[in-house]
């Protein structure tokens, strides 16, 4: 994994993992939330659900510890409480907070014995609410950090940002 940090204009980096051809890009935009972008370069199907994943794995150490971090105190906040971020097996759903629950794209992060999965779905299902026009080439997941239907939650995904701003052993970019 590959890891790129470019500054952006509130001072803090943007944060860019890379495998091979994936990316998933974490940032702060200018109305103020953090951002999961993904891609791999390849074009979503316009009309249909389709999804991007990334393995977060235990040889990226510091990368992991983060995550493993992220997972671990979302979990101990829920405690079983009825709040819908932890699914089944555990697994943590984050609907992005951009619009709707029912036509949002979701973030899913799956925890295995060595690495996590974080795969993004991309809703295309309409039904009958009107929808944004998506990118056609990435999935981009919002973290409001006002009015988030994850209200409890946001300031874990924000440590997580807060951390990756700290790793050093990457080529640092600007602008």
């Amino acid at each position: 994994m590959t890891i790129e940090k470019t500054i952006n204009e509130f001072y803090t980096y943007n944060i860019k993992l890379i495998d091979k051809e994936k990316e998933l890009l974490i940032y702060f935009a200018g109305n103020g939330d953090l951002y999961m972008s993904i891609t791999n370069g390849e074009r979503l199907e316009e009309y249909a659900n389709d999804y991007r994943f990334i393995d977060i794995t235990k040889e990226d150490e510091e990368l992991y510890q983060i995550f493993d971090n992220l997972y671990n105190n979302i979990k101990t906040k829920s405690n079983g409480k009825d709040n819908n971020i932890i699914g089944k097996n555990e697994t943590i759903s984050w609907i992005s907070d951009e619009g709707k629950e029912e036509v949002e794209d979701s973030l899913n992060i799956f925890k295995y014995e060595d690495y996590y999965k974080l795969l993004f779905f991309r809703n295309n299902l309409h039904g009958e609410y009107p929808v944004r026009r998506k990118n056609s080439r990435k999935i981009d997941i919002r973290f409001s950090t006002s009015g988030s239907r994850y209200k409890d939650f946001v300031s874990y995904f924000i440590r997580m940002y807060d951390e990756l701003q700290k790793i050093e052993k990457e080529k640092v970019y600007k602008k």
